[in-house]
């Protein structure tokens, strides 16, 4: 009876153990995705950020360069 009881017991002990290595991986898992979700999140922030301030430099200049035109433009205009 002793024996049988012993060997429910590591029979029980080692199916927790097991459960409990499962839950492990389980939420390391979890935490995994959950890190790579806002690492992607992140990155698509910073490419739109920086989309912006690149798509706003360009406008600056766009706009810096035709005013320099209008004014060659005007100055010539006048030596004329």
């Amino acid at each position: 009876m002793m024996t049988l009881s012993l060997m429910l017991f590591a029979s029980g002990c080692s199916q927790k153990a097991v459960e409990n290595e499962t839950e492990k991986v389980e939420k390391t898992g979890e935490n995994l995705t959950k890190e790579v979700e806002k690492t992607g999140e992140n990155l698509t922030k910073k490419a739109v950020n920086e989309s912006e301030t690149f798509t706003k430099k360009a406008e600056n200049e766009s706009e810096n360069l035709t005013k320099k035109a209008e004014n060659e433009s005007e100055n010539l205009t006048k030596k004329i």
